[in-house]
């Protein structure tokens, strides 16, 4: 049995085109076979993908749920909530909107703030890469950015 890793490896070599965006359908209509005919891969895909389609399910419906108390749709979204939260991305596991505890919902802040810094800090790399490579880029706008590095890299080297 080969490892999901190395199955989507495989099916990023077989299509993807240096320079080029990826195109996930391609990617998808490659390794669906070697997917089908895998017994152990089969279940762990199916599995990631009923997961992830069930997550997309369930916080994109915005309706009248039910359950303990069912509460008025009008006072739910009171706050601009959705209707469900995926408490632990590990443990896959989500709660409706009514269900959420104030422990739940602080857990949610946390984790919203982390990611919140998480991508403030990314922001400041690609600000940083921007500013450095910005005047060669410039010069050619639709250059890769390997190529911009090794030129940037070289000009870094040459100063020094």
């Amino acid at each position: 049995m080969a490892s999901v890793a190395s199955l989507i490896g495989k099916c990023l070599e077989a299509v993807e085109v240096p320079g080029e965006p990826i195109d996930l359908h391609k990617v998808i209509e490659f390794g669906l076979p070697l997917v089908e005919a895998d017994d152990e891969i089969r279940p762990v895909v199916i599995r990631h993908g009923l997961g992830a389609m069930a997550k997309n399910h369930v916080g994109s419906h915005n309706r009248k749920l039910k359950g303990a108390g069912g509460s008025d749709e009008k006072q739910m979204d009171m706050f601009g909530l959705r209707s469900a939260y995926v408490l632990d991305e590990g443990k896959m596991l989500m709660k409706r909107r009514d269900d959420l505890t104030l422990p739940d919902l602080r857990g949610l802040i946390r984790v919203r703030r982390e990611q919140l810094i998480a991508d403030g800090n990314h922001l400041q790399l690609l600000e940083k890469a921007e500013e450095r490579l910005g005047p060669i880029w410039e010069q050619n706008p639709e250059m890769r950015y390997a190529v911009v590095c090794a030129i940037y890299g070289r000009m870094r080297d040459a100063a020094e």
